[in-house]
């Protein structure tokens, strides 16, 4: 759908009618999505290991959730996002160390509240130390460098949090990926 947006700036007719139609099915799919453990396997583990599994499928699909937003942006997103980054937050709580980058990326861009900036930085940091590869280290610096663009943006319009949603739709984390240096595989 995103290859689509980006390689159109299509004119032909319908075809913002075929992505709000595209959106609206995968966002049902979204929602009535409920993850499951095959039988087999959740005989085999332990419990903290079943949280585990699970609260990383569930970061997975909130994070597939708020990434369509963003791709096909609709005027009611500002009272779904907030909502899918709560339910986000509670599975990244869930998790004793986050090690899925993507589903982390996407939430990471979502946060405008600093203190949410701050939840997300210490799993970063709990991942870098787990995982110890670069990829953690550039993702931070996206988001970081996200962070103040957006903060930027809110500055220079007068934001001073009456609506803290609508510094955040000025800008795309897209925006911000130079082609030219390397990045992680999931950005």
């Amino acid at each position: 759908m995103r290859a689509s947006i980006l390689r159109q700036k299509d004119t032909r007719e319908g075809f913002h009618d075929q992505l709000t139609s595209q959106r609206l099915i995968l966002e049902h799919q979204l929602n009535s999505l409920r993850q499951h453990i095959h039988p087999e396997e959740e005989s085999a583990i332990t419990p903290l290991r079943r949280i585990q599994i699970l609260s990383t499928a569930e970061l997975y699909r909130l994070a597939a959730h708020l990434y369509l937003l963003e791709v096909v942006p609709s005027h009611d997103d500002n009272t779904v996002r907030p909502a899918i980054l709560s339910l986000a937050l509670e599975a990244l709580d869930r998790l004793e160390v986050a090690t899925c980058p993507w589903p982390l990326f996407i939430i990471a861009c979502e946060a405008i509240d600093d203190n949410v900036r701050v939840r997300v930085l210490r799993v970063l940091d709990k991942m870098d130390v787990s995982r110890g590869i670069g990829n953690v280290r550039v993702m931070r610096g996206i988001v970081e460098a996200f962070w103040k663009q957006v903060d930027l943006r809110a500055d220079a319009r007068g934001n001073t949090g009456r609506d803290p949603h609508a510094q955040r739709f000025s800008l795309s984390w897209a925006d911000l990926v130079n082609c030219d240096t390397p990045v992680p595989w999931f950005i």
